[in-house]
């Protein structure tokens, strides 16, 4: 299944250090894409496709 191959989550403790503000969420963090990685990901369904596509200026 290519959906488990994504990209693990972090949790709070290994989160980046400006994702640390809420002390309050502790898991779920995305680590850093590279600029190819995001670009790769726009070529696939994730939940934030329909903002890219909708919001997206062109």
């Amino acid at each position: 299944m290519a959906f488990l191959n994504g990209p693990r989550l972090l949790d709070w403790a290994n989160s980046p250090p400006h994702l640390q503000f809420n002390k309050y969420v502790l898991t779920g963090y995305r680590p850093i894409s590279s600029v190819q990685e995001c670009i790769k990901s726009l070529f696939y369904l994730h939940n934030e496709l329909g903002n890219i596509y909708t919001h997206g200026e062109y």
